[in-house]
């Protein structure tokens, strides 16, 4: 999750705004050694939800949910 928001942080798009600050919340509520399922899946979803709201268009949706989940 750490590396899903760096690499979005890097970004100026404003349709990212409300995705980063959700990584950052749930980064902060997580703890590095064991990343909580629950958490991830309502993460993952909003990411979902919210990147088609905005019509925001991942170069590979695959390697998002890896870094989600892995």
């Amino acid at each position: 999750m750490h590396s899903l928001y760096n690499s979005l942080s890097k970004s100026k798009n404003p349709k990212l705004d409300n995705i980063k600050e959700v990584l950052l919340r749930s980064y902060g509520k997580s703890d590095d050694d064991k990343e909580d399922p629950a958490l991830m899946q309502r993460v993952a979803y909003f990411i979902y939800a919210d990147g088609l709201d905005k019509r925001v268009h991942f170069k590979n949706w695959n390697l998002l949910m890896q870094v989600l989940f892995f």
